[in-house]
């Protein structure tokens, strides 16, 4: 029945124009009839928003320049770890920096003990599964991965900064800590391109929110920085730092999908058209 749905708003529609012109990337990785129905039956083409999309992310996936530096961080830790996977087999980072939930599922994956807390975020979170994933990708490629060496934990709203290595109090992580920031900063500093997605601890609070805007400053100044849509564009716009990026994203999933080198359905039916074109 959706599918029927879907052809019968198509044929009625369709014959109202002249060409489809898909420049929702935003909405590009969803199957919707308006991102892929069109394309079927009228001439059909990119916008040109849709084309910087894909033209920045492409700077960041191939990798051509170096150093290209990823800092992923958020709650969204599978995301994350298709995308390491995809960038890192790709041959399309030379670094790849964790942070947030991100960092906490390889700093376990590393045998690191992070506390009854942390460990009971990620259980609840539904990221235990992401654990093995993470360690054979520390285990293939070993100097690519960096994980925080210090991070900042959360006593009734007050931080307080530790040592991956002394984490045995049990207390929630709340931001990646000063040295790791330092760390961090100086390999986005110097990277050719820098790739951003999530931010590094709990941004929407004062006390840890530093780790998340340092490490966007530090992006910003490379040569070629862009940011994956999201969290990572509400804490660019509070920062006021849109205007030192190359390139922010306007879409959160659609951004992660392409980078993790899934299909977006949008792109894909765009694709088909072309080859229909070229083949008449």
């Amino acid at each position: 029945p959706a599918d029927h749905a879907k052809s019968h708003m198509v044929k009625r529609l369709a014959p109202l124009f002249d060409l489809f012109i898909n420049d929702a990337f935003a909405v590009s990785h969803r199957s919707h009839c308006s991102v892929v129905g069109f394309t079927e039956v009228l001439p059909s083409i990119a916008g040109l928003l849709m084309d910087k999309e894909i033209t920045a992310l492409d700077k960041g996936l191939k990798g051509d320049e170096h150093p290209t530096i990823y800092s992923l961080g958020g709650t969204k830790a599978d995301d994350s770890i298709k995308v390491i996977e995809n960038v890192l087999r790709r041959g399309g980072a030379d670094k790849i920096l964790t942070s947030g939930v991100v960092a906490t599922v390889f700093l376990m994956a590393a045998g690191i003990n992070i506390g009854e807390a942390n460990r009971k975020f990620v259980e609840d979170q539904e990221y235990l599964e992401q654990i093995p994933i993470a360690a054979k990708l520390l285990a293939e490629y070993p100097d690519k991965i960096a994980m925080p060496v210090d991070v900042a934990l959360n006593k009734n709203g007050e931080r307080i900064d530790v040592a991956v290595s002394a984490l045995s109090n049990d207390l929630p992580i709340a931001d990646i800590g000063l040295e790791t920031i330092v760390d961090y900063s100086k390999e986005l500093k110097d990277a050719r391109v820098t790739v951003m997605n999530g931010p590094a601890g709990i941004f929407e609070q004062e006390k840890f929110k530093l780790g998340t805007s340092e490490l966007l400053k530090a992006s910003a100044e490379s040569d070629y920085s862009i940011a994956g849509g999201g969290h990572s564009v509400a804490a660019i716009e509070q920062l006021g730092l849109e205007p030192k990026f190359s390139h922010v994203s306007m879409g959160g999933g659609a951004s992660i999908t392409y980078l993790s080198g899934e299909p977006l359905p949008g792109i894909e039916a765009l694709k088909k058209y072309a080859l229909k074109v070229r083949k008449a």
